[in-house]
């Protein structure tokens, strides 16, 4: 018998206003090295990975989060780091 396990999820998150991140992400760009766009943002909270987004696929990010971490204070984290991403 296999013995299976889920190690990770892949998620899509419902963006109402996807333009807020492009421009906040060109917003940054003009800053300096130290800035970072919102998908290297969210890539650096422990276990989220493969963050994505560019309106071609709606308005969508996607990214992946492995199963130990798949918990409230990382999706606390997420949504914290969005919305201070817009707010920039």
């Amino acid at each position: 018998m296999l013995k299976k396990e889920c190690t990770s999820r892949s998620y899509e998150i419902e963006i109402d206003d996807l333009m807020a991140i492009v421009n906040a992400d060109n917003d940054h760009e003009d800053n300096g090295d130290w800035d970072q766009e919102l998908n290297e943002k969210l890539d650096m909270v422990n276990g989220v990975t493969d963050t994505d987004y560019n309106g071609h696929f709606g308005h969508y990010i996607f990214l992946t989060i492995d199963s130990k971490y798949d918990n409230d204070e990382t999706w606390n984290s997420i949504e914290k780091i969005i919305k201070e991403h817009i707010k920039e």
